[in-house]
């Protein structure tokens, strides 16, 4: 069973996500300091991260993961309703069918000042 990596600071939207993603197994993260250490550690498939961060900067975080790991999918999302999670969870059945795995020796860059 694949990873996927949720990075949202809105435990509603992230509750409402994770049962709409029902199956998979799933790591949160509500800040960018672990985000690096939970990567590396669960190599998720694909990161989900909420283009409406409120106490981080989803632009520079999205940077920060497309230099450091850049075979990694990221999908940005914001779910506003039922029709939302369903073509979230569409998105993520999708991108799991057709990227190919990322190499087990990947070994990543320093990431947004963690040292782990």
């Amino acid at each position: 069973m694949a990873y996927l990596l949720i990075f949202d600071d809105n435990p509603k939207e992230w509750q409402r996500l994770s049962r709409a993603l029902d199956g998979y197994k799933i790591i949160r993260i509500d800040h960018a300091k672990p985000l690096d250490k939970c990567i590396r550690l669960f190599n998720p498939k694909v990161i989900l991260l909420n283009l409406c961060l409120a106490r981080s900067n989803t632009w520079e975080i999205f940077q920060d993961i497309r230099i450091e790991y850049p075979d990694l999918p990221i999908l940005t999302y914001t779910a506003k309703d039922h029709s939302s999670l369903r073509g979230i969870k569409d998105a993520v059945e999708n991108i799991l069918c057709s990227c190919p795995p990322l190499p087990e020796n990947a070994m990543p860059r320093k990431l947004l000042g963690a040292d782990l």
